[in-house]
């Protein structure tokens, strides 16, 4: 892969992990939801989705299970970060599951990157 083509991945997954979009934003504020401006995209569209899920009439997500729970924190562990608070869920342990493998490729794509271009 090119650098360009390199660099332009790593852009997108940390825009993907460090904060929502502006329309996130957007849309959040017209809804009445308070966003973090440091909320994942995946999770600000589960706490957006979870915020209308009454007026939308939308199921109840169920129960994060264990295995989901392992999973998320042996991710948090791998790519050293907290692990979140909020794992009451299955969507919201999903979205934080998605931020933590983006988070992942960018700490690999680092790593391949660096290591070819020390070589």
């Amino acid at each position: 892969m090119s650098d360009a083509g390199w660099r332009t991945v790593v852009i997108g997954l940390q825009e993907f992990i460090n904060g929502p979009t502006d329309a996130q934003l957007d849309l959040a504020g017209r809804i009445g939801l308070a966003l973090n401006p440091s909320t994942p995209q995946p999770v600000a569209t589960v706490l957006m989705r979870r915020h209308m899920q009454g007026p939308l009439r939308l199921p109840t997500p169920g129960i994060a299970t264990e295995g989901q729970l392992e999973y998320l924190h042996d991710l948090a562990e791998q790519t050293a970060s907290p692990e979140p608070a909020d794992t009451g869920d299955r969507d919201i342990v999903d979205a934080w599951i998605a931020v933590m493998h983006a988070h992942r490729a960018v700490i690999h794509l680092d790593a391949v990157r660096y290591a070819t271009v020390t070589e």
